[in-house]
């Protein structure tokens, strides 16, 4: 594959993510296994015992300030690539990404709360847009972001947690429970799935009249830094085909709050030309 065709997929694929992080966010239904608080069978993983697991799951974030660790995107559909990079997240602040191929930086992107950037360096182009703007005034934050790709659970519009903050029912399964919640001024309902005791294997999202998402999560990596998903995996429609990817995150070279190399991605550099969101469209419709 030339390397123009590596890099406008990549580019793509970015700004795909970008886009499931707003539709996870905003329009998000229940699409786990059918949850029920009856009929649950003695001995089985209780609401309470759920509960108390989930907020010890919570307290096991950590309380990490920054951190720059390798990241590897492997997609599977609609074509085979992998590509890998640096990711440096600064906590409910900025997630910028730098992605290489062949040791040349061929682009980037830079989530704050208050706008988006996406660089392509290799054919001197950007993609910016505001956060507000592009997500219709939804209460979503960086730090939702962040959560969403790490495998935290989240409330939209906060950055702060607590069990009692979702719903939690007991599957048919009772090894399996859920924690939900909405937000009723955008008619947004949300839910992730657990395994017994509280480890965090899904967050499913249907939206009505379009194909559901699917989003799955990998192994628990315990850091210095606090408790992490290995692998954020996804399904989703784009376009003429269906997405699969998989965001592996490199927690064994983490480097925990360090002072140097948080470079800012949201500059531009000058002389790059801005592309458009109906090119951006277009874009995802041909991924």
């Amino acid at each position: 594959m030339k390397i123009s065709s590596i890099f406008s997929v990549t580019f793509a694929f970015i700004l795909f993510l970008l886009s499931l992080g707003a539709v996870s966010c905003r329009s998000g239904r229940n699409a786990v296994p059918d949850a029920s608080q009856s009929d649950i069978q003695p001995g089985a993983f209780t609401v309470r015992e759920a509960e108390s697991a989930l907020s010890a799951r919570i307290a096991g974030y950590g309380m990490w300030r920054n951190v720059k660790l390798p990241v590897t995107v492997r997609l599977t559909e609609p074509r085979s690539l992998s590509i890998s990079g640096t990711a440096v997240m600064e906590r409910d602040k900025s997630l910028s990404i730098s992605l290489r191929f062949l040791g040349m930086e061929i682009g980037s992107l830079c989530v704050k709360d208050d706008s988006i950037t996406v660089i392509d360096r290799f054919n001197k182009a950007y993609f910016k847009a505001d956060v507000v703007s592009l997500l219709d005034g939804f209460p979503a934050t960086t730090g939702n972001l962040q959560d969403l790709l790490t495998g935290h659970v989240f409330v939209p519009g906060k950055n702060k947690v607590k069990a009692s903050d979702f719903g939690i029912a007991i599957t048919e399964d009772p090894s399996l429970w859920t924690a939900s919640g909405e937000v009723r001024d955008f008619d947004v309902k949300y839910s992730f799935a657990f395994r017994e005791p509280a480890v965090l294997k899904a967050l499913a999202v249907s939206v009505a009249g379009a194909s559901p998402v699917s989003i799955a999560y990998g192994d628990v990596f315990s850091s210095s830094g606090g408790d992490f998903a290995s692998t954020v995996s996804v399904e989703a429609p784009a376009g003429k085909t269906p997405v699969k990817a998989t965001v592996e995150w490199n927690f064994r070279k983490a480097q925990w709050n360090v002072k140097e190399g948080l470079a800012d991605k949201s500059v531009v550099p000058s002389g790059y030309a801005r592309i458009s969101p109906e090119a951006v469209m277009k874009m995802l419709k041909n991924l």
